[in-house]
């Protein structure tokens, strides 16, 4: 937990530009794959880049991080995140979700959302039970088990068979599932291929 108290403030800093200096010449035709090989964070890199629409984007191992505040229901935030070359967020660690959690509540506290409406607790991640009532998949259709995180908030799963899709919470960082057609931010995953 130290580690997350020391390293966090510091990704902060660094992602809020004091630290960081943008190279003016950015390259006009650099893109990022669409392909989905790997999706799996170990938290060994981590960097702020210049992506395709000039924006700093968080970087953790092999993953690219996209947050979007503007409040959308589950299917056109992931419409919205295969658009930009990416998919809703497959958290793959307990860590990664700790990240994750630290940034969006130290980037966009729930404060800084101003739509009303929205559920401001939560954020949308790419998981659901669309398929299947109580069996829990990734956006690219497997078990979430085999996604290496399953930690769920308290008394959560609550609502199989009516409340479909995943998000995360954010005073803990951990899967909660909520209903398909409610507004809130999500979060992106862009994959780094070299």
């Amino acid at each position: 937990m130290l580690i997350f108290q020391v390293f966090v403030p510091f990704i902060l800093w660094i992602l809020h530009g004091d630290a960081v200096h943008i190279i003016n010449d950015v390259n006009e035709d650099s893109t990022i794959n669409e392909t989905n090989e790997e999706n799996i964070s170990n938290a060994k890199h981590l960097e702020p880049i210049v992506s395709i629409d000039h924006n700093r984007l968080p970087r953790l191992d092999n993953s690219f991080y996209k947050f979007h505040v503007d409040p959308q229901i589950w299917n056109d935030a992931r419409n919205i995140c295969n658009s930009e070359g990416g998919y809703l967020v497959i958290l793959n660690s307990y860590e990664e979700s700790q990240y994750i959690t630290a940034l969006l509540n130290g980037l966009y506290p729930e404060s800084s959302i101003q739509d009303q409406g929205v559920d401001k607790t939560i954020a949308y991640i790419g998981f659901h039970d669309l398929f299947k009532t109580g069996e829990y998949v990734t956006i690219d259709g497997l078990n979430i088990e085999r996604s290496g995180f399953t930690h769920w908030s308290p008394g959560e799963p609550s609502g199989p068979g009516r409340e479909n899709c995943g998000s995360i919470k954010r005073k803990d960082g951990l899967l909660n599932d909520i209903f398909c057609d409610t507004k809130a931010v999500y979060i992106c995953e862009i994959p780094v291929h070299k």
